[in-house]
């Protein structure tokens, strides 16, 4: 998200409590305002969130939690492009979330199914854009 409307950070500390956020840049709190956004602050501050996702310019991946909003960055799945992992993805872009009454779970480890997501598996679209394959293989490594 290049912008980020006010009236919607508003529909969303205002409105009904939420489990789950994702969003393009995170707040600033979290990763500095040269790359987080104090818009996003607000978010995290007002108490309707319990977690949030984010990448984009994440300068500090350790998850923190602001006022009950447990915010995970996320990098994204970067391929390499050399070598003999040339096409498997990379580290820090993993997270299975369990979300219950009592709280969120997170699980930053690579799902044993990682392979799956190697470049070879993704559909490529007109214009040169990827899709991932589906991400039910982590619910079968995981049990």
């Amino acid at each position: 998200m290049a912008y980020i409307d006010p009236l919607h950070v508003d529909m969303i500390t205002e409105g009904a409590p939420i489990d789950l956020l994702i969003t393009h840049q995170g707040p600033g709190l979290h990763q500095g305002y040269g790359r987080g956004s104090e818009l996003l602050d607000r978010v995290v501050e007002s108490g309707k969130v319990r977690a949030m996702f984010h990448g984009h310019s994440v300068g500090d991946s350790e998850i923190k939690v602001f006022n009950g909003c447990k915010v995970t960055p996320l990098h994204g799945i970067p391929f390499r492009i050399k070598g003999p992992n040339m096409g498997q993805p990379g580290e820090d872009s993993w997270c299975a979330v369990e979300v219950s009454p009592e709280g969120v779970e997170t699980d930053r480890c690579r799902p044993d199914c990682w392979c799956e997501f190697h470049q070879r598996g993704w559909v490529k679209k007109p214009g040169g854009l990827l899709v991932a394959p589906a991400l039910d293989c982590w619910n079968r490594s995981r049990g």
